[in-house]
């Protein structure tokens, strides 16, 4: 999006609420420059990939649709499910194996009426925010309840600090705060808001799948907003500015948002935005280490790989193509949900997509399935003695240029 068109989308909306605001000068920033795309696979952001296999506990259910991931010395944690109405928290030890669900809907003790987020503790405790029942549980790394954290709004997306303070989203929902961003102290009060408010009206029903990422190396956090081309800092109170990018005339029109924010019908915004190929309108991925920033995008039907290098300013941009990474990978499905940890990216492949592609082997091979699993050649032809389609996926961790 232009940059007059951002700055002028954002003083609309301070005039229409009067709500504070974080600095959001442009000049400082650094610009993220994502007009230029690469016909490149994108194993040329990696140089070594490796492969785990997660293990199902006997009678455990396939591992559904991932809407989050995280991973850290605690192992590998998934919020998974459809919606927040059959969301569950499902981890998995650091070899692969599984360690336990926590899936406790219900109005009771360590019960929660919808799920729409999780953090873990540094001591490796579970958060589970609870954005209808309007509150947080908390569970130690056994799953076993410790405490419920009552809240006073209807938060969607959470960030705790290490001193106990936390941030908060809660997207457009009326509220007697008119602030998307909300600041809590250790005592859960909001002491500071920013953002407000979209109208509420077709805005309401479009929201970005992750708005807080943990910065690799640091307590604080990288933020993102729905309709907003710049990844803010989030720290205790503070929300900073950081990167802009850019994507040209690629990013939603200045005068689609306006018709958006004027126009209550949700019609029209199925119609500009969530039907429509030609902009990007979020980041459904972004994370920061000390060396690179990371982000992912649909664009044109196709899902798209963004790493900026941080020490030389440089850019790798292109379409994720998972087809020919390693030999091993198929389908753009294959390569969501992403996570940065360390110096590797961790991608999550579908087991019946690892099943399939490793039988396409077999064929081009002139092996027999048998063949295949006494004889693996690679890494990713290994897994065909550990996988199966009625198993739980794969997770690939691709180390960085």
């Amino acid at each position: 999006m232009k940059l007059d068109f951002y700055l002028a989308h954002l003083l609309l909306l301070a005039l229409i609420f009067g709500c504070s605001e974080p600095d959001s000068s442009q000049n400082d920033l650094t610009v993220i420059p994502v007009t230029a795309y690469s016909q490149m696979n994108v194993s040329a952001f990696f140089s070594t990939i490796s492969y785990l296999p997660l293990k199902n506990r006997q009678g455990q259910a396939y591992l559904g649709e991932v809407r989050k991931m995280e991973v850290d010395e605690h192992g590998i944690t998934f919020l998974q499910g459809h919606s927040s109405n059959d969301a569950s928290i499902c981890c998995f030890n650091a070899d692969g194996s599984y360690k336990l669900t926590l899936n406790h809907f219900g109005e009771g003790p360590g019960e929660y009426s919808t799920l729409t987020d999780f953090n873990r503790l540094p001591n490796g405790d579970f958060l589970l925010l609870d954005q209808n029942g309007m509150r947080i549980n908390q569970y130690n790394q056994e799953g076993t309840w410790i405490e419920k954290i009552p809240l006073a709004g209807l938060y969607y997306r959470m960030a705790f600090f290490p001193d106990g303070t936390s941030a908060m989203y809660k997207g457009n929902f009326p509220s007697a705060d008119p602030n998307r961003l909300v600041f809590l102290d250790k005592d859960h009060n909001v002491v500071a808001s920013y953002f407000p408010a979209e109208p509420y009206s077709s805005l309401f029903i479009i929201a970005s799948r992750e708005n807080f990422r943990k910065i690799q190396g640091s307590s604080n956090y990288l933020f993102n907003l729905f309709l907003d081309p710049v990844l803010y800092e989030v720290s205790p109170t503070t929300v900073t500015p950081k990167y802009r990018v850019d994507l040209g005339d690629n990013w939603l029109p200045g005068s689609v948002l306006q018709k958006l924010a004027n126009n209550p019908d949700r019609k029209l915004a199925r119609k500009l935005v969530l039907d429509q190929e030609d902009y990007v309108i979020y980041f459904n991925f972004f994370s920061e280490n000390e060396k690179v920033v990371f982000l992912s995008y649909f664009l044109h039907g196709h899902l798209h790989w963004c790493l900026y290098n941080k020490s030389n300013q440089s850019t790798l941009n292109t379409y994720a193509r998972a087809n020919n990474i390693d030999g091993s990978l198929v389908g753009e499905d294959a390569i969501w949900p992403v996570y940065l940890y360390n110096d590797e990216v961790v991608f999550v492949l579908q087991a019946p997509d690892v099943v399939s592609k490793l039988k396409n082997i077999a064929k081009a091979t002139g092996r027999t399935w048998t063949e295949l699993q006494e004889h693996p050649q690679n890494d990713f032809e290994r897994l065909a003695s550990q996988v199966n389609e009625v198993d739980n996926p794969v997770l690939a961790f691709a180390k960085l240029n």
